[in-house]
Parts: C-alpha cells; structure tokens; sequence
C-alpha cells in the first residue's frame, strides 16, 4: 500500500485527494463528488482520462483496505478460537459446556430445531356483539 499512498499523497489537487478517498467508499461516481464536496460541474470539467485515472486509484484503495481488514479478522479469529479452546479448560462447568457447544455448532452447524406447527385452534373468528339497553331514567 505504499505506492498507492505515495501515489495518493502525490495528487496535488485537494479536491481530488478527497475525491479518490471518498470514492473508494462509495458505488457511484456521484456519492463520492458530493462525499468529498466537490460539485458535479467542477467534477466533469476534470478530463475523463483524470476522472478514470482518480477512479482507479479509488478501486485500487479499496481494495488495499479490503485486504487489510480480512487479515485483521483472520488473524482475530485465531486468537478467538484460541480463547474458546481455553474455555474447554474451565473450572466452571457453564464455561465449558458454553465453550464446547460453541466451538461444535461453529464447525458443525446448529443443529435443526423441530417446531410444531399443529394446533388446535380451526383459525375462525366468532364476534359476538351485545346490545345492552339502557334506562330511560338514566342520564348516561
């Protein structure tokens, strides 16, 4: 990633540093001009081959990030199993059974849960509406 943040720290333009950054977070061409405050006349006055080439850069951030980010949860992920692992060896017999069951369903799946779908209801609806009459007495 280094050549790609010399080459990124190397545009001169402050618009388009920003532009390339929030481009490489974003779908469209659009979000990332209006993400890096850049309006869309000043955006298309750039030549195309500047706005492919800003792009590419984007895509290639992106990317760079990506990869980063899945190592990072890798190289997590080992110590996490490291530490269910560790529950096994508990005193507490929660810990345990909680860490086994944990590790099984991760490497097993869950497994499928029956559920009773019969009832004993038919589905109808009764209303029943009452009258209820009132006196002539009253001033209810």
């Amino acid at each position: 990633m280094t050549d790609l943040r010399t080459e990124i720290e190397s545009i001169e333009n402050d618009h388009e540093r920003a532009y390339v950054l929030e481009r490489s977070r974003v779908k469209t061409d659009k979000d990332g001009y209006n993400n890096a405050g850049v309006n869309k006349s000043s955006f298309y006055a750039w030549p195309s081959e500047r706005r492919d080439y800003l792009n590419a850069l984007a895509r290639r951030l992106n990317t760079e990030v990506s990869i980063q980010v899945l190592m990072e949860l890798q190289e997590a992920a080992i110590e996490a199993v490291r530490v269910k692992k560790d529950g096994l060896k508990s005193r507490n017999e929660y810990v345990r059974q909680s860490a086994a069951t944990e590790i099984i369903d991760r490497v097993r799946g869950k497994p499928t849960q029956v559920i009773d779908q019969n009832t004993t209801q038919s589905g109808e609806l009764t209303i029943r509406i009452i009258e209820v009459e009132q006196d002539a007495d009253s001033n209810d």
